[in-house]
């Protein structure tokens, strides 16, 4: 067996770390990347980009790329709609890892959004099992003023054991 040392990524100059960035683009045949796409393709680590430039549209920026990431404003309808979307094309609840290899939102923007993947689970249950009208701010009060309680005692021990909503498993 023969040992190879890795290549040397010290001191690297920031024109060889953007000509990567944009061979990265060239090579997927698109005018933008994504730090996924370039952890994959590229020679170094997207985290050494943005700590050197700062951000990764910075880096995009400087290799004449588009951004990459989703629009901005997405409503809680867009981000619910793709989850059901998920939800109907796999049969089951989409897993943490589905959304981010199958999603066109990245789970990032769920976490952010809603303060955590499985709080969007909770909150996409909640509003199109039990929304009855208002505006998208008021759901989750909507949805605790309308329960009974054995529901919602029901609900929220379904949801601490990772059980989907049905009776399996209710004491």
């Amino acid at each position: 067996m023969k040992f190879e040392l890795n290549e040397y990524h010290r001191n690297v100059e920031d024109i060889e770390l953007i000509e990567d960035l944009k061979r990265v683009a060239k090579l997927l045949q698109q005018n933008t990347v994504t730090m996924d796409d370039y952890n994959q393709y590229g020679n170094f680590h997207a985290t050494t980009l943005t700590r050197r430039f700062g951000s990764w549209f910075n880096c995009l920026d400087k290799a004449d790329l588009s951004p990459s990431r989703s629009k901005i404003g997405i409503t809680d309808e867009e981000l619910f709609e793709e989850i059901e979307s998920m939800w109907v094309r796999l049969g089951k609840q989409p897993t943490y890892s589905q959304m981010r290899d199958m999603s066109k939102y990245s789970v990032g923007t769920y976490e952010r959004h809603f303060g955590g993947w499985r709080n969007s689970l909770i909150a996409f249950v909640n509003y199109t099992n039990n929304y009855e009208g208002g505006t998208n701010n008021d759901f989750r009060t909507n949805y605790e003023e309308t329960q009974q309680p054995e529901l919602l005692r029901h609900h929220t021990y379904s949801l601490t054991k990772g059980i989907t909503g049905t009776e399996d498993g209710y004491p």
